[in-house]
């Protein structure tokens, strides 16, 4: 099934919404990024230096878990599920929005059902990766707080009941978007995959110059709801959950300094016994590396607020026609580099969880020349 809309690039914003309301959802914002006859190729560049990193950084988490039994331990498996999703948004979905970014003005050369798994799976990985990173804090946060409680331990089959159940979730909250989705003949030479959103007369948001009565903004209930289940869902609750858990867990590592205990006991050392002194040195051992596991998932905690929060923010400001640019380029790219800012996940997590682990980089093939020493 294919839409024909037509669009005039001169038009003002009060005509373009008053000829699409009646007929169709699209945006202005929407239409502009897939009518503009810009080019990107720094964009599309920058596109493919995150997919080189990923896909091989990824694939190597995969292999190196996978390979060796000692590594599947929880935390690793809920890593080996953000390497999954790093591998399908970096082979599905960026080939094809680098394409779209190097030949913005050509026809979509896909079919429908590509059209729709092509939204359904990024954003089912960026939900999954969001449900992971929370569930490896709560992990985190169990066995440090709790290291005594076994029915809180996290264990391999729980893991993998997690997993099924966290895609599970992620493809099912996506499954209504998709059905949005249509291919658009835009002046009749151009195909665009695009929202169409369905319209409620008495749900829709209008907005209507007080002058003119005219229709400035039309913004479709659905949308307002996909929006925000999703800023909710995928972003503050993940976001409140770790950042709340993280700072309990810092408080508690970090309150005694690693060796206080060997310190203050120093004088009575003599009269140690070779075992208890140890257990001291294998407790302070134990400490330093939670806390480096720790300032592993804190640093992926930091830079998952830091590309999410402008990618929710300023895309809802944009999509919802809160600011807007005159320039139709302003708008483009500033959509293109949120985008593109969202998806570095997928490489900052296989570099933080791989190259910075130490127990990957132990369990690394000789040939890398990345065992730890």
């Amino acid at each position: 099934m294919t839409m024909n809309v037509t669009f005039n690039p001169t038009s003002s914003i009060k005509t373009i919404h008053e000829q699409y309301a009646s007929i169709s959802t699209l945006t202005t914002f929407q239409l502009q990024s897939h009518q503009s006859e810009y080019t990107f190729p720094w964009i599309a560049v920058a596109y493919i230096v995150v997919m080189i990193i990923a896909i091989p950084g990824n694939f190597l988490i995969l292999w190196i878990t996978l390979a060796n039994k000692s590594m599947r331990l929880p935390i690793h498996l809920l890593v080996c599920n953000l390497a999954v999703a790093g591998l399908l948004i970096a082979l599905i979905r960026i080939p094809i929005r680098t394409n779209q970014l190097i030949y913005p003005s050509h026809q979509y050369p896909f079919s429908m059902s590509v059209c729709r798994m092509a939204q359904i799976i990024p954003a089912s990985c960026v939900t999954s990766i969001s449900i992971t990173l929370t569930a490896i804090c709560v992990e985190r946060y169990f066995n440090i707080i709790y290291p005594t409680n076994l029915k809180l331990r996290m264990t391999a089959n729980k893991v993998y009941l997690l997993i099924f159940i966290c895609w599970v979730v992620s493809t099912l909250f996506w499954i209504p978007y998709t059905t949005f989705m249509h291919i658009f003949n835009i002046n009749n030479h151009t195909k665009a995959c695009l929202p169409n959103w369905p319209t409620q007369p008495k749900l829709d948001i209008i907005i209507r110059n007080q002058t003119t009565n005219a229709i400035i903004h039309h913004i479709p209930f659905s949308k307002l709801i996909v929006w925000l289940l999703f800023i909710i869902f995928v972003f503050l609750i993940p976001a409140i959950v770790m950042v709340t858990l993280y700072a309990i867990i810092i408080k508690r590592l970090w309150r005694t300094p690693p060796g206080h205990r060997t310190m203050s006991m120093s004088a009575s050392r003599s009269s140690m016994s070779g075992r208890r002194e140890n257990n001291l040195h294998s407790e302070n051992h134990g400490l330093k590396l939670k806390r480096r596991v720790i300032k592993i998932c804190v640093a992926c905690v930091i830079l998952f607020l830091l590309t999410n929060f402008p990618y929710y923010f300023l895309l809802v400001l944009l999509d919802f026609h809160l600011i807007q640019f005159t320039d139709r380029r302003s708008v483009t790219v500033i959509a293109d580099i949120l985008i593109l800012l969202n998806y570095t996940c997928i490489a900052y997590n296989a570099i933080i969880y791989g190259y910075f682990n130490k127990n990957y980089r132990r369990n690394a093939p000789k040939w890398l020349n990345l065992r730890a020493k």
